[in-house]
């Protein structure tokens, strides 16, 4: 003779309406958070490659005029430095 489960209408814990079991729910809960923190990083890698972008270009745009002021500079210091000299 073969074993035969039991077949229950009810899970073996017992029917109780209070009794809380996690379901399928909460799962989907877990994923749509993490879909969402999917979403804010790549946000945030968007973000800091659009700031790299933005600070390239104007980093070449001010460069000629960095250059140019560290060229004035030179040319009064190095004024300053023969009037000292000279003295």
């Amino acid at each position: 003779m073969a074993f035969r489960p039991v077949q229950r209408q009810y899970p073996a814990y017992g029917y109780c309406e209070s009794f809380f079991v996690e379901n399928d729910d909460q799962g989907l809960y877990a994923r749509a958070a993490a879909e969402r923190e999917n979403a804010r990083q790549i946000g945030k890698l968007r973000q800091k490659a659009l700031a790299e972008e933005l600070s390239r270009a104007t980093a070449e745009e001010y460069q000629e005029d960095v250059l140019d002021h560290m060229e004035h500079m030179e040319v009064c210091s190095s004024q300053d430095t023969l009037v000292s000299d000279s003295n």
